[in-house]
């Protein structure tokens, strides 16, 4: 198995209320024990206004929410791929 990358980023001006633009992704390599999954989100946060001060406060927050999601949906991802092959 060779190492599987993924990468996206926004485009434009985003308007969310947390952060601002932002790059995400994931990397999942073979492993002795199975596989390695390293997750990632970078991100800036909102350019002016009350969303920039909500940024300040929550951005981190939410960015640990992400990547846990993503995990989360890689794990049950393959072990869904594990039990169909069985």
């Amino acid at each position: 198995m060779k190492m599987f990358v993924h990468h996206e980023e926004t485009v434009g001006a985003p308007q969310l209320l947390v952060i601002g633009g932002y790059r995400m992704g994931y990397e999942l390599e073979p492993d002795p024990a199975g596989s390695r999954l390293r997750v990632f989100i970078d991100y800036d946060l909102p350019e002016r206004g009350a969303s920039r001060l909500l940024g300040r406060l929550f951005g981190r927050s939410y960015a640990r929410w992400c990547t846990r999601r993503m995990v989360t949906d890689a794990v049950n991802w393959a072990a869904g791929r594990v039990a169909a092959a069985a």
